[in-house]
């Protein structure tokens, strides 16, 4: 089962400012795109991002979440958004049982979006891409052995700037506990 690719389709909110005080407002509108809502509230922060750790021990990695995002999905798989709905975090793991290479999970990621393919790396038993669409920036990383667990992480082409620490920050400290 290849990851999931939500598209945000509302203009997001102006950038957060990491030095203004928290302001949440409920969304004045929203929009729902495949189970997922996407609206506008507008809200900043008053410092750099921190990050909760989520773990799971039965497919045995952890990932860390900016403590700024609401919890959409609680089980795998786990969704997060920041309060203006600018972006979709989406972390999961399951059992490898077509027993897909790292080229072929990576080769099923890049058909499913079907964009132009801004970044790709990979090793022995990970890969990460970074893939634009209709601007759209769609980004994972991707362990693959005998489970394949990943976190994506989609939002406005426009936002780059705003969430590329972020997702170095998580890409840096997305780990297998089982190595």
């Amino acid at each position: 089962m290849p990851p999931s690719a939500p598209t945000p389709i509302s203009s997001p909110t102006a950038m957060p400012s990491h030095t203004s005080t928290p302001a949440i407002t409920p969304p004045p509108s929203s929009s729902t795109v495949d189970g997922y809502n996407f609206g506008l509230s507008p809200y900043s922060l008053n410092q750099a991002p921190t990050y909760t750790k989520i773990s799971n021990n039965s497919y045995s990695f952890y990932c860390y979440v900016p403590v700024h995002f609401t919890c959409v999905s609680s089980t795998l798989p786990m969704m997060y958004q920041p309060y203006d709905n600018s972006a979709v975090m989406e972390i999961n793991a399951y059992s490898n049982t077509y027993n897909m290479s790292v080229q072929e999970a990576m080769n099923s990621y890049i058909s499913l979006i079907d964009g132009t393919v801004k970044y790709s790396a990979n090793g022995d038993t990970w890969f990460a891409l970074s893939i634009q669409k209709d601007g759209v920036d769609y980004y994972i990383k991707c362990f693959v052995d005998h489970y394949i667990r990943y976190f994506t992480f989609s939002f406005p082409d426009q936002y780059l700037d705003v969430y590329e620490p972020y997702i170095n920050y998580i890409e840096d400290n997305f780990k297998r506990t089982d190595v």
